[in-house]
């Protein structure tokens, strides 16, 4: 366990501080994008168009990879490197024509796609949402391409240009949010897909650099791995589930490539679902779902997708070598990490909505009305979080244990979850029963998919010793925020509520640490040691 702790919480922590970046650019660039557009009728329209191809590019990006990197960790372990590129490049060459074809039909069909959702709004947003599906629709064959050095590099344990990558394509919506507004809401898309194109070309600088220095032997750069790390020394992965020998490994992406593209398309059926009731709820409402997702998404992308990341290869290649101790160990220290991160911020977001909203957004043509809807919304997506880092790491696991669709299946009954729960708070709750609806969707599918791993043929993980430590380490962070919420809520926007929101996040960040430290987690301790580590040579007596 200890062995475990150390590997995936070392990584983990490594691209969370990486991603932490990422979320900062993502942030500048929303805010660049809500004082230019603000939460208006083009804005909704813009998010409306851009809802298809970017649902179909996200699955092309994450599906995709998923699916490969299973094959690629046993083609490594097995065959070596050289088996791995070759499977590699017969789904370049497949996935690169689909994606192509897919874009041009889905942008045949996108008018007649958007139509029932803009049945109430004037010719001129129709046609404005048509247009931005449009110059996206591009971005689904470039994400297909890139799907497949992304799982390259997710084989090597390279895990840091994915999150470099995201800061490109950030940086290529902010660049004309900032001095191309006045052109309207479509340079936003195209923005979109230059940025998904920079990140295909950051994988293609980056495969180069990896292949060279693999075939010299050495230490991938950005690399998650042990020192020593070779993978052409692993043994040949026996039988187990999921798994498949090295003559084997070009079939299994096929098994998975079905289940996981179901998987990622219904991964956006919360956002899907928001948008079809686009015209039953007040005018903004849409945009400020988006910019309260946004919210919501930094501890999902810094601390839940990151844990998730590096756990999956740690997943797979336990599952391809029969490892059942290794694999429960790896399940229960992802399930943790992925509480210690999601718990905490889940209680800081819902609390203190209100004053985070007014800080980040809550300037130029985004007004107190766009913060009030905002911020209702941030609320009640923040109860979904801790449900989503569960459900994350499971869902990875039943992928990696050749029971792929197990989490498909429980995305699709939280989707309809999802959709009933806001079909009966709409008419009571308004423009907030969207997102509450969204967390008890999330709440569905975490605990549809423990349960599947429960009743499975899986190692058995000690939920108590997994739940109970961030849950009680997460209590000081709820009475910080309590205590510094309604202070907060009644400073007017501008430094000292700035100022005020940090010291209190200052401040529930150290009672969290206190709280860690005083449990006497390995994670706690993995963490001051890394950060003491960056003293002793600097103080260290010379000669």
């Amino acid at each position: 366990m200890a062995d475990t702790v150390q590997r995936l919480a070392g990584a983990a922590l490594a691209v969370t501080a990486l991603t932490v970046v990422q979320k900062v650019v993502g942030f500048l660039t929303e805010l660049a994008v809500a004082g230019a557009f603000g939460a208006s009728a083009a804005t909704d329209a813009y998010l409306v168009g851009l809802t298809l191809p970017y649902l179909v590019a996200n699955t092309a990006m994450a599906g995709l990879s998923l699916a490969l990197v299973p094959a690629l960790t046993g083609a490594l372990a097995g065959a070596g490197a050289g088996a791995a590129l070759g499977l590699a490049r017969r789904y370049l060459r497949r996935l690169g024509l689909g994606g192509l074809i897919v874009a041009l039909l889905g942008g045949a069909v996108l008018p007649w796609a958007v139509a029932p959702v803009t049945a109430g709004w004037s010719p001129e947003l129709r046609r404005l949402a048509v247009a931005s599906g449009w110059i996206a629709w591009p971005a689904v064959a470039l994400g297909a391409v890139a799907a497949v050095y992304q799982a390259l590099l997710h084989s090597h344990r390279v895990f840091y240009f994915t999150p470099l990558g995201i800061i490109l394509q950030n940086l290529a919506v902010a660049v004309p949010a900032l001095w191309l507004s006045h052109l309207g809401p479509l340079v936003l898309a195209g923005g979109y897909t230059a940025g998904v194109g920079l990140h295909l070309l950051l994988y293609l600088l980056a495969w180069q650099a990896v292949s060279r220095r693999v075939r010299g032997g050495s230490r991938p750069a950005g690399s998650a791995q042990p020192a020593g790390f070779s993978p052409e020394a692993q043994p040949a992965p026996p039988a187990g589930p999921g798994a498949a020998g090295p003559g084997e490994a070009p079939g299994q992406p096929r098994a998975l490539l079905v289940p996981l593209v179901a998987w990622s398309l219904l991964g956006q059926a919360p956002t899907l679902i928001e948008r079809l009731f686009a015209g039953w709820v007040p005018p903004g409402a849409v945009s400020a779902y988006y910019y309260a997702y946004k919210l919501r998404q930094f501890p999902v992308e810094t601390a839940v997708q990151a844990v998730a990341t590096v756990t999956y290869p740690a997943l797979a290649a336990a599952a391809a070598l029969g490892r059942r101790q290794e694999l429960g160990a790896t399940v229960a220290e992802g399930v943790r990490l992925g509480l210690l991160g999601a718990l905490p911020a889940a209680v800081g977001l819902g609390v203190l909505a209100e004053p985070i909203v007014r800080v980040v957004y809550e300037r130029g043509a985004f007004g107190p009305g766009a913060t009030a809807m905002t911020a209702g919304a941030l609320a009640g997506y923040a109860p979904g979080i801790p449900a989503q880092a569960v459900a994350t790491v499971l869902a990875y696991t039943l992928f990696a244990t050749g029971r792929p669709w197990w989490p498909p299946v429980a995305l699709f009954l939280a989707a309809l979850v999802q959709a009933g729960t806001a079909w009966l708070l709409l008419p009571a709750a308004g423009a907030a029963a969207l997102p509450w609806a969204s967390s008890v969707a999330a709440g569905a599918a975490g605990a549809g998919l423990a349960l599947a791993w429960a009743r499975g043929q899986g190692a058995r993980v000690p939920w108590r010793q997994v739940v109970a430590p961030p849950f009680l380490a997460t209590l000081p962070v709820a009475a910080v925020s309590l205590v510094a919420a309604g202070p907060l809520r009644r400073l007017p926007p501008g430094p000292g509520l700035a100022l005020g929101l940090l010291g209190t996040i200052g401040a529930a960040v150290l009672a969290f640490l206190l709280a860690l430290a005083r449990m006497r987690l390995p994670e706690a301790d993995l963490l001051l040691r890394k950060l003491f580590r960056l003293f002793p040579a600097r103080n260290r007596p010379e000669g």
